[in-house]
């Protein structure tokens, strides 16, 4: 069984597992504009089909995994490959030198909040155009303890696909193991371990670090079909945007 303590190993599974329900909502949000930055864009489940609708997206992904996945799914698509950009950043250093109107992260938000958190959203309101949208998920949920267990099973043709998760909480990290197999005809063909390492925060951590990057928070939601969010739910979906 291969270890990873990043993506080495498991970002084939990415796309497998991913929810695409996320995809549409910030595939809606973003066909109206020109140009997008995509903040930790993973596999590009976002940004490619957003490419189809905005002349450029710009890919920010620290991860060189995800990054080779990206970059193999854009292929040798000319139309593609001059519409996506792939930034080998954190959301801290990355530099683009221009600025968008709209801004996302899916997934994301819970590395930023493991590092400088403040300054990372600094970075990132100084890539926003004045009157830029800001709009990104937080899974505060993700922050409770659960013992392993199998979260996923995916089905393809003679192939099954396995998740398994275990959060464990240490004072206000939140440590987590997952577990990916993969079965051919009943038989486990491969398997790898994934650790990764997030920092517990709070609704108010959030707020305060939109506002310190001199970012309005306009909306915030508890699903993608934008339903209000009251406080208690785990899925927080924040809308934010850069004065003019």
């Amino acid at each position: 069984m291969e270890k990873d303590r990043g993506y080495e190993s498991s970002a084939e599974y990415y796309d497998i597992f991913a929810s695409k329900e996320h995809v549409g909502f910030f595939l809606r949000q973003g066909m109206q504009y020109e140009r997008a930055l995509d903040i930790g864009a993973g596999t590009g489940l976002i940004a490619i089909p957003l490419a189809s609708h905005c002349k450029e997206v710009y890919c920010v992904e620290p991860s060189a995994a995800m990054h080779r996945v990206l970059e193999m799914k854009v292929g040798i698509n000319e139309e593609l490959m001059r519409r996506v950009h792939f930034i080998p950043a954190d959301a801290e250093s990355f530099k683009i030198g221009r600025k968008f109107p709209y801004v996302f992260m899916s997934g994301s938000f819970e590395h930023i909040m493991e590092g400088d958190a403040k300054r990372a959203m600094h970075n990132i309101a100084s890539h926003m155009e004045g009157g830029a949208k800001l709009l990104f998920d937080a899974f505060l949920g993700a922050m409770r303890p659960s013992s392993l267990k199998m979260t996923d099973k995916v089905v393809d043709g003679n192939y099954e696909f396995r998740r398994y998760i275990q959060r464990r909480i240490d004072g206000d990290k939140v440590m987590l193991k997952l577990i990916y197999e993969t079965y051919l005809n009943g038989e486990l063909t491969k398997s790898s371990i994934q650790y990764s390492q997030s920092r517990a925060f709070g609704l108010q951590e959030v707020k305060e670090v939109i506002s310190d990057a001199g970012l309005s928070l306009l909306a915030m939601y508890s699903s993608y079909d934008m339903k209000p969010f009251r406080g208690k739910e785990p899925l927080l979906i924040v809308e934010a945007s850069k004065g003019q």
